[in-house]
């Protein structure tokens, strides 16, 4: 076995290990868990929980959690004409989740989880009126996506476009 060899398995082994310890509930206990971030999964594959579930636990490992709580999941079938004139189902999946970190202390509530990561508006924000600006911004700062001081600052660059 050559050297790349050994390097593919370490990384494969490493992944393994890290990405197992994150377990999948129904619920986190607030007591026990701290929220670290919430993301979105959408695919039009055919295993489209299954990539999903895969997706959301290399996220949850990015972001240092070790629990993930699945919120709603719809599927929606449909068919797609090919190349060919024939007709093929395809299924959209969305899941939504979030990502705690749990552990066997008490958390304290009134310390807040600093994120890994800041969650910007999108590139071409700018480009929205005003108004749908203001209301994505106050999504994120609803969703916990980005902190009161971010949302405060970001708004008042906002207003000052008027």
């Amino acid at each position: 076995m050559n050297k790349w060899s050994w390097i593919v398995l370490v990384v494969i082994a490493t992944t393994a290990r890290a990405e197992s310890s994150i377990e999948f509930r129904q619920q986190a206990d607030p007591q026990f868990c701290q929220l670290v971030q919430k993301e979105t999964c959408s695919t039009n594959s055919r295993d489209g929980l299954e990539h999903c579930q895969a997706e959301h636990r290399k996220q949850a490992d990015k972001y240092g959690a070790n629990v993930v709580v699945t919120g709603e999941t719809t599927q929606n079938r449909h068919k797609k004409r090919m190349a060919n004139g024939l007709y093929d189902d395809f299924i959209k999946t969305r899941m939504e989740a979030s990502y705690y970190r749990c552990g066997d202390q008490p958390v304290d509530a009134d310390k807040p989880v600093k994120q890994t990561r800041p969650m910007p508006l999108p590139a071409d924000a700018g480009s929205l009126p005003i108004e749908k600006r203001l209301q994505r911004l106050q999504s994120l700062r609803d969703k916990g996506l980005i902190s009161e001081q971010e949302y405060q600052q970001k708004r008042q660059q906002i207003i000052d476009q008027l």
